[in-house]
């Protein structure tokens, strides 16, 4: 059978059937009988031969360890392929035994013999497991072998034979490994009862503490056993979820808020910034309210945690907690360019005399300091003024009460040496000190009135100029805004106190103030216009007819007086612009649409009186012819001229509403007559008045129409025209005509 089974294995040691032998040997070793050889030869003399290899393939899967090289040697799942008699390395007398184990006391080295050969890969024996390199000699300690990691007793461990596989935890000089049923060393996660270890993925080490392990941390007792909650390392804390990885940033457990590093994973005690704010926590990592101390020095969080900054009120005192190390301050300190000082537990004081050093400091009501004075040998402050010393002596006969300077600043002590603030009354005037005891000059507000106070911290009265502007200020120091009465004048005052000059508005009218602010009453001439104001309220007139001086008189609504004197073709000028006024704004005349019949019972009939059948219609001349006739014209007159047409044989039809024949009127009656060549040259003239006559003489008689209507500005300069115009109506515009003409100013 021996003979057999050698030419087997050298059949099968070359080509495809190499590794169903391999399959055989890894059964072989499973079950340590030589049996399966056999029955194996038996398969695979049959033709049934590929079918046999396929059921020892899978047989072999279940084998635990490496295999061999050579022979019976290494296969894919690194199990062993020849089996030993012997249970333990035994020296041989031989040279080189037929079987067994032989020691090299030369190199110290084992080797173990099949048939007379070395055994190479690996080697059950006695119950054992042991590994052979290609030179034979059995491998100890940790040793890299049939593509895994495998531990073979060096003498460690003295519970089995020198050489051979050790499996479980051992504890090695660098630290724990463990090494499964197979012998191969574990890596990276393993469960093993109910704990997790984390093996180092290249060493095999076992983790204990934070660690690292892929993307995530967890912590491991000196066990190794992986931790859940908290957990405790080389003075740090940690908290791993029910996976076990530990968390990081904010965390609340047990109705506290904890903050866990988002890089270390450790628990945080002291100062904190989570990215956002700051946080003090305790020494058991509890985030703090209220006040704590965090190495020596003192903070405050709000409800939330978040360290206050700035100012800080506790209900009875002022804080200062530092913006940037939100540290309580102690001492001397500044902030917001003042200087302040706080006790020794971080209370400020406010207002009055506080120590400061080894002296005294005169403090604001905002608790800054104003200056620093020293201290006498009773505790009183002692301040240097020149070459006085003042401010509550020893005795009142050091006190030296009055002005006095420091820093630039100003102050009054009184017979008692007090400090003095509020209006206090010195000599005959009165000044102002404010809550900071410090003397105020220039303008000053009291929540009502505003003040002036002079350079000497002197209370103004009466008339000031201050910036180039006047202001008054009553017996009383008020500044006068508004209307006021000084003297026999009236004045106004802008809010500003600043006294107005020139033209007002105030109340719906308009008043004029001279140079010197006082009111104007009567006439007042302005530019190049007459203005009328009220003798009693200053008042302007406007936009109407009022009695100045007996005189009645007429105001636009600019209140630029009218000149109403005089007469226009031998009607009062007066009457006329009464008539016309009294209509300015209405549709008696306005709006009243152009009739071409050139025919007095059809164009002479305004809105505001048509004819008889209720029939309205004006021309040029029949508006002109309407209004004149109301304030008393004779039109038979106007009617009858007959001269200064330009056609030979008279003006022809049309009576008064002929414009033509109003032209050859005011040239027969020696009214005045004045010719210009544009309507420019006209208002450039400045010899239009309100009501006079303007007609347009067409350049071209035979092919333009002639047209007639009343100036209207209010002054000379105004172009302002009422007339009755074809596509226009009555309507009042500016000046227009048919064409190229000359224009004529008739009064």
């Amino acid at each position: 059978m021996d003979s057999l089974s050698e030419a087997f294995e050298a059949l099968f040691m070359e080509g495809p059937y190499r590794f169903v032998l391999q399959c055989v040997c890894k059964i072989e070793r499973l079950f340590s009988v030589n049996v399966i050889r056999t029955s194996c030869l038996e398969v695979a003399t049959s033709a049934r031969v590929w079918l046999g290899a396929i059921v020892l393939v899978l047989a072999c899967e279940l084998a635990p360890a490496a295999y061999a090289s050579e022979g019976c040697s290494s296969s894919a799942s690194g199990e062993p392929a020849v089996e030993a008699s012997a249970d333990a390395p035994v020296l041989s007398e031989a040279p080189h035994p037929e079987n067994g184990w032989e020691y090299d006391a030369a190199s110290n080295q084992w080797f173990y013999y099949q048939n007379s050969a070395p055994a190479k890969g690996w080697l059950y024996a006695g119950g054992f497991w042991y590994w052979f390199d290609n030179e034979g000699v059995m491998a100890v300690g940790l040793t890299e072998c049939a593509g895994g990691r495998y531990l073979l007793n060096a003498g460690d461990d003295a519970s089995i034979p020198y050489g051979a596989m050790r499996l479980g935890w051992v504890a090695c000089d660098d630290g724990w490994r463990f090494f499964n049923v197979s012998g191969a060393m574990e890596r990276c996660w393993l469960l093993d009862g109910s704990n997790w270890y984390w093996l180092d993925p290249e060493t095999g080490i076992m983790a204990t503490g934070a660690t690292q392990c892929g993307s995530s941390s967890y912590c491991f007792g000196a066990s190794g056993a992986m931790a859940f909650g908290w957990a405790y390392d080389r003075g740090t804390w940690y908290y791993a979820d029910s996976s076990g990885e530990l968390q990081s940033g904010w965390l609340h457990k047990w109705g506290a808020w904890y903050w866990l590093d988002p890089s270390t994973k450790a628990m945080a005690t002291g100062l904190v910034n989570d990215g956002s704010n700051l946080y003090a926590m305790g020494a058991s990592g509890a985030m703090e309210t209220g006040w704590a101390l965090v190495d020596g020095a003192w903070y405050h969080a709000a409800g939330s945690g978040v360290l206050d900054v700035g100012w800080y009120w506790d209900g009875s005192h002022w804080y200062w907690l530092d913006l940037e190390t939100r540290a309580m301050a102690t001492g001397e300190f500044e902030a917001y360019g003042d200087r302040y000082y706080a006790l020794a537990d971080g209370e400020i004081q406010m207002s009055g005399w506080a120590p400061y050093g080894e002296g005294l400091a005169l403090l604001k009501s905002n608790g800054a300091v104003i200056f620093v004075a020293g201290k006498s040998a009773s505790g009183a402050p002692v301040v240097q003024s020149g070459a006085q010393s003042t401010v509550r002596g020893d005795s009142w006969e050091q006190t030296l009460p009055g002005f006095f300077s420091v820093d630039g600043k100003t102050f009054y002590a009184n017979a008692d040496g007090e400090l003095q603030s509020g209006w206090v009354r010195i000599g005959d005037s009165f000044h102002f000190f404010d809550s900071d005891y410090e003397m105020q000059t220039g303008w000053y507000w009291d929540g009502s009135s505003w003040y002036w106070l002079d350079s000497d911290g002197s209370m103004a009265t009466g008339w000031r100029s201050i910036s180039g502007s006047g202001y008054f200020f009553d017996d009383s120091g008020a500044m006068a805004t508004g209307w006021k009465q000084c003297g026999e004048a009236w004045y106004f005052f802008r809010s500003s106190g600043s006294m107005e000059t020139g033209w007002l508005s105030w109340g719906g009218a308009w008043y004029y103030l001279d140079s010197s602010g006082a009111m104007q009453t009567g006439w007042l001439h302005y530019g190049s216009a007459w203005y009328w104001l009220d003798e009693a309220t200053g008042r302007m007139a406007s936009s109407g007819w009022y009695d100045c001086d007996g005189t009645r008189s007429w105001f636009n609504a600019s209140g630029v007086w009218v000149d109403t004197s005089g007469s226009v073709l031998g009607v009062s000028r007066q009457r006329l612009l009464e008539q016309l006024i009294s209509h300015e704004n209405d549709s008696y005349y306005l709006g009243t649409r152009y009739d071409t019949s050139l025919s007095p019972v059809s164009c002479t009939y305004p809105n505001g009186e048509p004819r008889s059948d209720g029939f309205t219609g004006m021309n040029c001349g029949g508006f002109v012819s309407h209004a004149y006739a109301k304030a008393g014209g004779d039109l038979l007159k106007i009617a009858n001229n007959q001269s200064n047409s330009p056609w030979p044989g008279g003006p022809g039809r049309g009576s008064f509403c002929n414009a033509y024949r109003w032209y050859g009127y005011a040239l027969d009656s020696g009214a005045t007559v004045l010719q210009f060549n544009s309507v420019s040259e006209l208002l450039a003239s400045g010899e239009a008045r309100k009501g006079d006559l303007v007609f347009f003489y067409p350049f071209n008689p035979y092919s333009t129409d002639c047209h007639i209507g009343f100036f209207w500005g209010d002054t000379p300069y105004e172009n302002r025209f009422w007339h009755s115009f074809g596509g226009m109506g009555n309507s009042i515009s500016e000046f227009v005509s048919d064409g190229p003409s000359w224009v004529i100013l008739m009064r």
